[in-house]
């Protein structure tokens, strides 16, 4: 009776955070990009294709796999126990790949403490003090940040991505604004899918010059997106590219949070003929 009543609570808190982020938010529904439009941004294959293969990345990253499917990735995972926090590190060709994953939340009751500790606190790896962001999200990378770092330096990969569903896109984020800092040399790109607000109106803008860099994919009415609510003064980075139906009578779908963003770009790989014959994972 006491967890029933804690995740009651719970999803009331989310609730009232939803509904204001709703009402209140300048930037709740942006109209967004294409997912054509992308073209041959990402890479030389579809851009369904390509985005469908960093969901899986972060699909490996759910818990310590031995292997994936039939991607042939070797998969090198870290972990953050306290913070309940894991990724994957992947290295094809010469790109390095960090795949974050996403809060387990409401069953895990760290992800349920972390996600609403939303209330901005100071960036620790930089210099500016206005430069914050989301309490919790912050803890998870402090929490796998020497993983990510060590990992960075024992490659001669001179291109990273970074991505994530979910938190794990604030994570990529948050790590994007540490690793352009550290390593100049490198050429970095980020892809999130459903990911939350992290940053301050401040820190958000020091990664303007990587704007064209980042691409924030959102599916249908996800809720997700639109949290913590822009008018505590979070803000997203990148260019924001729109998958999915929206219909005009849902104001928002737990579906399309999970598992649109896998689903939805299935169907747009199988339009380009690729299935899971074609590829590695599917």
């Amino acid at each position: 009776m006491v967890y029933i009543g804690a995740m009651s609570r719970s999803f009331y808190a989310f609730g009232v955070v939803a509904f204001a982020s709703l009402v209140v938010s300048c930037q709740t529904f942006p109209r967004g990009d294409r997912l054509e439009n992308l073209a041959t941004e990402l890479s030389d294959r579809p851009p369904a294709v390509e985005l469908l293969s960093y969901v899986h990345m972060g699909m490996s990253a759910w818990r310590e796999y031995d292997s994936w499917q039939d991607s042939g990735w070797e998969l090198d995972h870290f972990r953050h126990d306290p913070t309940n926090t894991m990724g994957v590190a992947i290295l094809l060709d010469d790109t390095l790949h960090f795949a974050f994953r996403g809060t387990q939340a409401p069953e895990n009751a760290i992800d349920r403490k972390l996600n609403f500790q939303f209330r901005a606190v100071r960036i620790p790896f930089v210099d500016d003090r206005s430069m914050k962001a989301h309490r919790g999200i912050l803890s998870k990378y402090l929490g796998v940040r020497d993983a990510v770092h060590a990992r960075v330096r024992a490659t001669d990969a001179k291109k990273i991505k970074l991505v994530g569903h979910s938190a794990g896109g604030a994570v990529a984020v948050l790590a994007l604004l540490d690793l352009v800092q550290t390593y100049p040399d490198r050429s970095f790109r980020v892809v999130t899918f459903g990911s939350p607000r992290v940053l301050n109106r401040p820190a958000a803008r020091a990664l303007d010059p990587h704007n064209d860099r980042i691409v924030r994919v959102v599916a249908g009415r996800d809720i997700i997106p639109n949290v913590p609510p822009a008018v505590f003064n979070f803000r997203h980075v990148g260019r924001l590219v729109r998958i999915g139906d929206r219909p005009i009578f849902r104001l928002f779908s737990a579906e399309d949070h999970w598992p649109a963003y896998r689903d939805v770009l299935r169907e747009l790989a199988a339009e380009h003929g690729h299935d899971k014959k074609a590829l590695g994972f599917w």
